[in-house]
């Protein structure tokens, strides 16, 4: 995007001709240029604008944090552009992120936890406790990554996580949520989040009552829901699974959910 391009999403569309041309970018080779089309379509376009990512590309109508560009957080440098930015930071960093310049205009954030041989929550908690100290700092978050840094085939992790509670009671404005780790000991009673759109679990270690706990939460706007079920039989049959996930697929919990991904699982099908 050339830097006498808009950086803000405050444009309007100027009626057909304006919505046209906006459609017209989304082929476009830049990402910038293109992630500023779909903010566009998906706030102001209406049906037609959001008929249009879908036929275009339909992952590109999710919000996603590839919508954001992911960026090693530099101390020196703070935050810079908090509305493209997506800071890449470890626990250290990120108490001197706190310090930062325009940090309550921050949007986005992955912060990556230590690994633990033991199985210890190693980190989360810290993390937990920094979320909660300086949760008025982060009033305009809305992509937040937290767990493990590593990838592979069914998300096998050390790297615990626990209570996502202060999570999403700290961050109302939050949109996106992806968590990787092991999530047996995963926890959220939260009943209602307004906002959020985009929920990732990706874990090889999950439990009957954790399914069941993130299915049943009331969030309202969730469009996009991906739970990752470890490469293994489910603990106990097929009709536990159904039963488990039956709030999803009748909309009991998330009436406006698009896209359902129960990913790594035998009964995926």
């Amino acid at each position: 995007m050339a830097d006498n391009q808009p950086r803000d999403f405050d444009v309007v569309l100027g009626g057909d001709t304006g919505l046209d041309l906006v459609i017209e970018a989304l082929p476009n080779f830049s990402r910038q240029v293109q992630r500023f089309a779909k903010r566009l379509l998906k706030q102001q376009g209406v049906v037609q604008g959001k008929q249009a990512l879908l036929d275009y590309y339909p992952m590109l109508f999710f919000t996603k944090l590839e919508d954001w560009d992911i960026e090693q957080f530099d101390p020196n440098a703070g935050i810079i552009n908090p509305s493209e930015k997506a800071y890449n930071i470890n626990l250290e960093q990120l108490k001197l992120l706190f310090t930062s310049k325009n940090i309550s205009q921050l949007e986005a954030l992955i912060c990556y936890l230590p690994e633990s041989s033991s199985y210890k929550f190693s980190g989360f908690y810290d993390f937990i406790n920094l979320l909660t100290n300086n949760c008025q700092n982060l009033i305009n978050l809305k992509a937040l990554f937290i767990g493990d840094e590593r990838e592979n085939q069914y998300r096998k992790s050390r790297v615990r996580i626990g209570d996502i509670n202060v999570i999403l009671e700290s961050c109302p404005n939050l949109e996106v949520l992806q968590i990787s780790g092991y999530c047996s000991e995963l926890e959220c009673s939260i009943l209602r989040h307004d906002n959020l759109k985009t929920l990732i679990i990706e874990t090889a270690s999950i439990s009957d009552i954790v399914v069941e706990m993130m299915c049943s939460l009331n969030l309202p706007a969730l469009e996009y829901f991906e739970l990752w079920m470890g490469g293994r039989k489910y603990e106990l049959n097929f009709n536990k699974l159904i039963k488990n996930i039956k709030p999803v697929l009748f909309s009991e919990s998330f009436p406006n959910i698009s896209y359902l991904g129960i990913r790594s699982s035998e009964y995926a099908d």
